[in-house]
């Protein structure tokens, strides 16, 4: 908990950021202060996205009250130049859009690196693809993987390496638009698969990012059912992702007692939002 007197006292770095950046506060609290309390349903440094979930969900509540007519892509691009350009994290731009839109999306940035925060958005979750995502949410599995890690700094491992991966990265991008076709078409074990074939690929861009205990889980599940998976995030710790058909999560859950494991996973699909605000 902190009590200050004084702005530039605030310790946690993203609500000091926010406060004292003339662009992002908006509004006079000079004469009656103000108060923040912020929850959250799971860990942070565990590759969910939480430090980006914050960072929207601040400037959200914040919006409501001296914005509150902002969009949600206007909500998006300010969290990613708090997080960027503020914070100097080495973070992408790809959990803000998904914390203030919800749903599952198909995101496509244009070159350069801040003409590129706004990408092309494409909704795979409409209304003419709801069988395919129920049936994603039953596929889905989270094992934590007891990991703790900061993603700045993993991040920054693979951004040191990324001259020597161009064309990693190009096979990244089109199993990404192959990922999107084969969800659009429902094939949910072929996306699996692929998915399986992208942590491949990704594993190679820096040393960072795999680590014993994901490689230990990731074997022992593909050994009993699991058709693909991916450490979450920037890697080098936190939750890895399985993706299995439905009746093998039983016996993966046994395969991989001591793990935390997570399934019945459902989808938000309002984004960011405020759900409660005095006098309207």
């Amino acid at each position: 908990m902190e009590l200050v007197n004084d702005n530039n006292d605030i310790q946690h770095p993203v609500i000091n950021a926010l406060i004292n950046n003339e662009g992002l506060h908006r509004g006079d609290y000079s004469n009656t202060g103000f108060e923040v309390y912020h929850f959250s349903d799971m860990p942070a440094f565990r590759g969910l996205g939480s430090s980006s979930a914050f960072a929207v969900g601040l400037l959200n509540a914040w919006g409501g009250l001296y914005h509150p007519h902002q969009d949600k892509e206007q909500l998006a691009v300010e969290a990613i130049m708090l997080e960027q350009m503020d914070l100097k994290e080495n973070v992408g731009c790809q959990d803000q859009w998904l914390c203030a839109l919800g749903g599952v999306n198909y995101l496509r940035f244009p070159a350069g690196r801040f003409g590129g925060v706004s990408p092309h958005v494409e909704k795979l979750s409409g209304p003419g693809n709801t069988d395919t995502i129920a049936k994603l949410s039953q596929y889905i599995m989270l094992v934590d993987t007891k990991t703790m890690r900061v993603a700045s700094y993993i991040a920054s491992t693979q951004i040191d390496e990324m001259p020597k991966h161009e064309d990693d990265m190009l096979k990244m991008v089109s199993l990404a638009e192959q990922g999107k076709c084969l969800l659009e078409e429902g094939d949910l074990d072929e996306f699996a698969k692929l998915l399986h074939e992208s942590w491949q690929i990704k594993k190679s861009l820096s040393p960072k990012i795999t680590f014993p205990e994901a490689e230990h889980i990731y074997d022992l599940a593909r050994k009993h059912g699991a058709l693909g998976g991916k450490v979450i995030g920037a890697g080098g710790g936190g939750y890895f992702l399985l993706l299995a058909e439905p009746d093998t999560h039983k016996a993966i859950k046994e395969a991989l007692e001591g793990y935390k494991c997570i399934d019945n996973i459902g989808f938000d699909y309002e984004g960011a939002t405020v759900i409660y605000k005095d006098g309207g």
